[in-house]
């Protein structure tokens, strides 16, 4: 008996509408059937090469056609693919590409010649090719990879193994040490894939344009662009993130759906554009990290469409809830909704939980822990980090936050960033919120620093627009906006708020830069 598989609206459109754009990227277009074939033609040239399904192929790449060739070549049955943060340095990349035990490494010519660079690098060891033509021991004779796996002919449909075998294994954004290597099978992703279906409350169209901002290389992006491809869309790629780009693709109408991070939300706010224009666009599909109330409203203004956030982690295969597009609409009518994560996904239960494990009640707030058919299968040769995760069925996140008596989520912090100041607990996102209501502030992290009379004072790190506003500036708004103990002790300027490619601020480095200060 056929069963349904995370590939088979992919396949679906293939069949029936297979000259319809697939994906068009800085290169060119690709239909379905084009995608399809090539996915298959992937998992036949890994297999001649000698790879089985339980290996790793490293992928390094930005967003491009090729990187969801790979990708779904593991969903159907092809080696398990691991993709690789483009955005970290040579000699990071390439400890993923060694602690993944990859085979073959795939990826632009860009970052071959960062990788080889690398002392010690380790590269003779496996099977290397570029999408632009290059490598060495894959009888590639330098032809792009496109060209390359264009020569084999595609693999027929194996449905018969499990769809319990891993298919990705994507690196935790390592804000907090090393990287660990989360496995995903295509279980995981096809209860992601059934649960997203279930709740989505935005009209996703066969033939609808869908910009795709979130890199491939998070599970985010990945998730997003599966969800996309089952529904049919035509997804635009665009190798690096570029607001006044993006901004001309809505108002000339070729993309009418985005997926974006809040940091891009913001930069797409500067650019000025016809406002009729700006306003075709259909949806705005964000998360990765949280987004103020203030931008929010912004935005809703700026482009009068749907939103619909997602929350989730590497851990689950992405989302594990969301705000929809009528959950917006409250919020943006009243503030009762301000703040939240949403409500769980079908087929998640979620739990508040003390540092015991115990349950607590509505409006308490304490770790979130999750079960779902999404958790992944554990940490890549790391059985102790599994364990400590994952205990009785639940997924522990790592988030504090609270479930209010309607069911919706609201995340206070990362458990480590929780700020502990005079004996309260201070919410850094929610300090962080505050401020960005201000006028002059254009970006802020809100961070604790050890203090001798309050143990930790709370620190905000902040990128004025002007210079003349000053710290007292800051604090006097703060104290009209925040209880005493959570304004800012200390204002700190700067530049720039480090962040990792999903926009999430890398606190313990701004931990680490001012509490030597």
């Amino acid at each position: 008996m056929n069963k349904i598989r995370a590939y088979s609206g992919i396949v679906y459109h293939a069949q029936y509408f297979p000259d319809t754009t697939a994906v068009t990227d800085d290169i060119g277009s690709y239909s379905y059937r084009e995608l399809l074939d090539d996915a298959l033609r992937t998992v036949s040239a890994f297999r001649q090469a000698g790879l089985m399904a339980s290996d790793r192929v490293a992928m390094a790449s930005d967003n491009r056609y090729e990187a969801i060739v790979l990708i779904l070549s593991g969903l159907l049955g092809g080696p398990v693919i691991v993709p690789v943060n483009r955005r970290m340095s040579a000699a990071e990349m390439m400890w993923v590409i060694t602690h993944s035990q990859a085979k073959i490494l795939v990826c632009d010519s860009e970052a071959m010649s960062a990788l080889t660079a690398v002392e010690g690098h380790g590269l003779q060891e496996i099977q290397c090719m570029t999408f632009e033509g290059g490598g060495t021991g894959l009888k590639s004779e330098n032809k792009p990879f496109l060209s390359w796996l264009r020569t084999f002919t595609a693999a027929d449909f194996d449905h018969h193994y499990q769809a319990s075998r891993p298919y990705l294994q994507v690196y935790t954004s390592g804000t907090s040490g090393k990287p660990k290597g989360v496995v995903l099978t295509e279980e995981n992703c096809l209860g992601q894939l059934s649960s997203l279906l279930m709740c989505l409350d935005v009209s996703l169209a066969r033939g609808d344009s869908f910009y795709e901002g979130l890199p491939l290389f998070h599970v985010g992006g990945i998730m997003v662009t599966l969800l996309a491809l089952s529904r049919g869309l035509a997804l635009r790629f665009l190798g690096s993130f570029n607001p006044s780009a993006v901004l001309d693709m809505i108002c000339t109408k070729q993309v009418v759906h985005v997926a974006l991070v809040p940091a891009m939300i913001q930069a797409c706010q500067n650019g000025d554009r016809n406002t009729a224009a700006l306003q075709q666009l259909q949806t705005i599909m964000y998360g990765a990290s949280p987004i103020t109330e203030t931008l929010l409203r912004n935005a809703k203004t700026r482009y009068q469409c749907d939103f619909f956030q997602i929350y989730g982690m590497t851990e689950t295969h992405s989302v594990i809830t969301v705000l929809g597009s009528s959950d917006h609409e409250q919020l943006f009518a009243n503030k009762i909704l301000a703040g939240t994560a949403g409500k769980p996904v079908p087929g998640a239960h979620l739990q508040i939980v003390d540092d015991q494990g115990v349950p607590l009640t509505p409006g308490q707030p304490g770790e979130i822990r999750v079960s779902c058919q999404h958790t992944m299968s554990g940490y890549w040769q790391n059985e102790a980090a599994t364990n400590e995760t994952v205990q009785e069925g639940y997924l522990y996140t790592g988030d504090v936050g609270f479930i209010n008596d309607h069911g919706f989520l609201y995340i206070m912090d990362r458990k480590k960033d929780l700020i502990i100041s005079g004996g309260e607990n201070v919410s850094s996102l929610e300090v962080e919120s505050a401020l960005m209501a201000h006028p002059d502030i254009n970006d802020v992290a809100v961070i604790g620093l050890p203090d001798e009379r309050w143990g930790e004072m709370v620190t905000a790190v902040v990128v004025r627009s002007s210079d003349s506003v000053s710290e007292q500036d800051i604090l006097a708004f703060s104290k009209n906006a925040l209880a005493g103990f959570k304004t800012p002790k200390r204002i700190i300027f700067s530049d720039v708020i480090p962040r990792n490619a999903n926009g999430k601020i890398l606190k313990k480095n701004l931990r680490e830069t001012y509490q030597k200060d």
